[in-house]
């Protein structure tokens, strides 16, 4: 199990220098637009880079604008994953990313590599299977030869800016690996690379037809992939390494997942059955799915729809399923605004479970908030079990533009009217 320590952000979006000691249960809480969401989406980063997909077109906007890289470290405890010797040998080590800007010649040549990669890697193995097998080589050279030659162009144009939208760099243990976000345009790139080539086999090397059609399909698939794959326009020249531990959760509605394409589904959604009996979520359950909940009162039964249900009760029930599907070492889950649409009174179950679910099952929470009443949940819990697990083990960092301040539990009882004033903007 890994546990967050400390929180190191610079010149990440809002932050040009954030420090924040790390808790069991931390409350990330302030105005509007004073980086509470970019503090979980750095944690997000600094854990698993290749996460930085999510950003896309707008990667080069996480570096602040009077910075030149972003800078991300989080201190941690424990190990993710399989333990190496370093966890062996430390209690506790440092997980980060740093975000650099790429010039502008830079960019220029991340990109040309990307294209020459891409060509480079085009198979053409359905040669071998036609007994073409010695026009490998000729119809690889004509294809290299109209690359470079149609990049040379086109940078010459200065129009080479046009196939991408963003490209940054990501440093992580000392190695540098470039992403690039591609823009729509880059189909009409390799459009003319393709039909430059087949035009150029065609009047040289007297090519049929259908190997020409071969050909060309064989370019537009593999080129165009880099743009419709499984991570659309988002590449990487190079590899990243993740980290295991983190969850980013944006959203606890259910209905959103895919939940057909996860593995044992079904078991899954039964043992949400079974904590939302375990912790009292709804009373007089008996049956739980997706379509229809029913419930046993006395020696009657009765059902009612899923979608029928309130916003809160969906909410407990997205997050139980964020945390069930969560790899085995996922245990710090970073929760944005849970408390979104759900009525006061579900939010005093989504506190309790929280705090049962940090307490029994030692995971470790980050959650933004401006709800007063979610917070109000936390610092008016009074039974004796809970609150002297939160005063150990809870804290509210208050976000300003220029500095956080951290509260326990009881400096937060002490303060909550000037909470209420910051949350409301008085």
């Amino acid at each position: 199990m890994v546990t967050i320590e400390s929180i190191s952000i610079h010149g990440f979006k809002a932050h040009s220098e954030t420090e924040i000691p790390a808790n069991n249960i931390n409350i990330i809480t302030g105005k509007n637009n004073v980086g509470k969401t970019s503090v979980l989406e750095a944690i997000d980063l600094a854990f698993q880079p290749t996460n930085i997909r999510r950003h896309g077109a707008n990667a080069d906007t996480l570096i602040n604008f009077n910075s030149k890289m972003a800078n991300i470290s989080c201190q941690v405890n424990g190990s993710a994953g399989q333990p190496d010797l370093f966890d062996y040998t430390n209690t506790s080590k440092e997980y980060g990313t740093t975000v650099k800007r790429a010039s502008d010649r830079e960019k220029l040549d991340i990109f040309r590599e990307l294209i020459t990669r891409a060509t480079n890697n085009i198979s053409l193995n359905y040669l071998n299977e036609t007994g073409q097998r010695e026009s490998i080589n000729t119809y690889k050279k004509v294809l290299s030869n109209v690359t470079r030659e149609i990049i040379t162009e086109k940078n010459a144009e200065n129009k080479l800016n046009r196939y991408f939208e963003s490209i940054v760099v990501l440093e992580q243990e000392g190695l540098t690996t470039p992403f690039i976000y591609l823009s729509e345009e880059y189909t009409e790139l390799v459009d003319e690379i393709s039909a430059t080539t087949v035009s150029q086999l065609e009047s040289r090397h007297n090519v049929d037809q259908e190997a020409l059609d071969e050909l060309s399909w064989t370019i537009n698939r593999e080129m165009g992939g880099l743009v419709i794959g499984r991570y659309g326009k988002s590449n990487f020249i190079g590899q990243l390494h993740d980290h295991e531990g983190v969850k980013l959760v944006s959203s606890l509605d259910i209905t959103d997942k895919n939940i057909g394409s996860v593995d044992n589904h079904s078991v899954i959604l039964s043992k949400i059955e079974d904590d939302l009996r375990k912790y009292n979520i709804i009373e007089d359950l008996y049956d739980f799915s997706l379509d229809n909940l029913v419930f046993e009162d006395g020696s009657d039964r009765y059902q009612l729809p899923y979608d029928s249900m309130g916003d809160g009760f969906k909410s407990i029930t997205g997050l139980l399923w964020e945390l069930k599907t969560a790899d085995r070492d996922n245990q710090i889950i970073l929760l944005e605004e849970p408390e979104n649409h759900m009525h006061p009174g579900y939010i005093q179950k989504l506190v309790e479970f929280i705090i049962e679910v940090a307490r029994e099952e030692e995971i470790q929470f980050f959650i933004t908030t401006h709800n007063v009443d979610l917070i109000d949940e936390f610092l008016g819990i009074t039974r004796t079990k809970t609150e002297n697990y939160l005063i150990d083990n809870f804290q509210i960092v208050q976000m300003r533009k220029h500095a956080s301040q951290i509260m326990d539990l009881e400096e937060a009882r002490t303060q909550f009217e000037d909470l209420h004033l910051d949350l409301r903007g008085e």
